[in-house]
């Protein structure tokens, strides 16, 4: 069995490269709990907006840009 560095090398790295790979999800999917307090959706910033579940800052902007758009006085 000829097994060369270069080899064990990139096995070595795989093998420490997956288990933080893992954690990157763990870590992403934390997010998907609600926020500690109510958000109102009609008055919320786009910081506040993004801490709901699932809702990134594209879509905190899109939502908070028909509200800004609109006459509301």
């Amino acid at each position: 069995m000829n097994i060369t560095l270069s080899t064990l090398t990139r096995a070595l790295v795989l093998a420490l490269a997956l288990p933080l790979a893992a954690a990157g999800v763990r870590s992403a999917k934390a997010k998907t709990s609600a926020p500690q307090h109510p958000i109102n959706l009609n008055s919320a910033t786009v910081t506040e907006l993004m801490q709901l579940p699932k809702v990134g800052m594209k879509t905190a902007e899109r939502m908070e840009l028909p509200r800004e758009n609109a006459n509301l006085n």
